[in-house]
């Protein structure tokens, strides 16, 4: 997890710089980042959950994800495109999130 852990902080971080050197520049460039959390793909029947079973992506989100559900590719999709679109002509070094409210809850669970 080290090297996911690093290697994730590193894009959220380098984005944001890209970000801030493009809007300097005044180049029309916006630079974004997105992160999402359990979607429903067919790599999850490639990685060994428990007893060495592919992990079932339903299960998994049941029980992290506050909604309850995985995520579909669809849904990531349309925060992408949301981001490509004049819609968000002003949205420049963001991290759009979708992830069913799983970050909120691991936020929420470490303040308490």
């Amino acid at each position: 997890m080290a090297g996911y852990s690093a290697t994730k902080g590193a894009v959220r971080l380098f984005a944001k710089s890209v970000a801030l050197e493009c809007a300097q520049a005044n180049d029309g460039i916006r630079v974004n980042s997105v992160h999402p959390g359990i979607i429903a793909t067919p790599i999850w029947g490639k990685l060994p959950g428990g007893s060495n079973q592919p992990i079932d992506p339903q299960a998994a989100a049941e029980a992290v994800v506050p909604l309850g559900k995985p995520g579909q590719a669809s849904e990531v999709a349309d925060g992408i495109l949301f981001l490509a679109a004049d819609l968000s002509t002003h949205v420049t070094g963001s991290e759009l999130v979708i992830d069913g409210g799983m970050t909120a809850g691991r936020v929420t669970r470490m303040a308490s």
